[in-house]
């Protein structure tokens, strides 16, 4: 299934069960930056197509400023992270991740940067949808963690991210 959104350079996309890639515009992830939440009580399950249209709505929201300075980032839908990368960022339940920016951000990139996979910002549809009362709450948590991530992308720490 494929999914368009003209305001980004690709479709939104099936690459494996449970799992979506949106192309915007890396080497081996160079540093992993959480979302952390606490997880919330559980709602009536959201399907994928509805959890891909919020992401999408969430998406088409970043201003063209910042979507313009936007190359060679995939967006991922997963379920949830898995337990080896909440024991590698030091996530112990009832934490979790709504989001996780892999890649090298823009400021740590000289002129030997190029010719890398995408950078990676994978958001989890379970912990969000779990913290989410409903689709309004739910997209109001994926929009601030894609900006989140995106931070991290731009090179904002976690306290001038904080600070938006």
């Amino acid at each position: 299934m494929t999914v368009r959104s003209d305001n980004f350079a690709g479709p939104l996309q099936t690459t494996s069960p449970g799992q979506e890639v949106r192309h915007l515009g890396a080497e081996p992830p160079h540093g992993a930056h959480p979302t952390r939440a606490p997880l919330g009580v559980r709602r009536d399950s959201m399907t994928r197509q509805r959890f891909e249209c919020l992401v999408l709505q969430a998406l088409d929201l970043i201003p063209h400023r910042f979507r313009d300075e936007t190359r060679n980032v995939a967006v991922v839908i997963e379920t949830a992270p898995d337990p080896g990368t909440l024991a590698e960022l030091g996530i112990q339940p009832p934490d979790t991740l709504f989001g996780l920016y892999q890649g090298v951000p823009l400021p740590e990139r000289d002129w030997t940067y190029g010719n890398t996979l995408p950078d990676r910002i994978t958001l989890f549809q379970a912990p969000i949808q779990a913290a989410s009362a409903d689709d309004d709450d739910a997209i109001v948590t994926i929009g601030e963690t894609i900006i989140h991530e995106f931070g991290h992308y731009f090179g904002l720490s976690e306290d001038e991210i904080e600070a938006i």
